[in-house]
């Protein structure tokens, strides 16, 4: 039955199609870009062409890896559409939460957001999110 028409419904229900929510590879190289933009943003001098190159070459690569998932049948469009999104906003969060004021050595300040883990025996863990103000 499917040797003859491949698209009818009793082929595709065997098929993995409705685990393919998001695409790790388009969330992989959303996040590699983002992160690299970021800090050619944060470590470049005004004016300067590097962190514009940096953005247009990730965001490139970044189509370009979702374009193939998508014309290689392994995702849909919406599948690499959040994939990147997801990996271009933690690609962003994570080094702006680890980003520290540059102080004198002898003045220290506590990083504005601190997310900590502690295991326990018990019940697995605690997990805390705190904040300075």
């Amino acid at each position: 039955m499917c040797q003859n028409d491949p698209q009818s419904a009793a082929c595709t229900s065997n098929t993995d199609l409705q685990l393919s929510f998001f695409s790790g590879h388009a969330s992989t190289a959303g996040a590699i870009s983002a992160t690299a933009t970021y800090l050619a943003f944060m470590r470049s001098g005004p004016r300067t062409a590097r962190p514009w190159i940096t953005l247009g070459v990730g965001t490139l690569l970044t189509a370009f890896i979702s374009y193939e998932r998508v014309r290689s049948g392994e995702h849909f469009p919406t599948d690499v559409i959040m994939g990147s999104l997801a990996g271009a906003g933690i690609g962003v969060l994570v080094p702006h939460f680890h980003r520290r004021p540059h102080y004198h050595e002898s003045t220290y300040c506590a990083p504005p957001v601190i997310i900590g883990f502690a295991p326990t025996t018990r019940d697995g863990g605690r997990m805390t999110l705190g904040f300075r103000f």
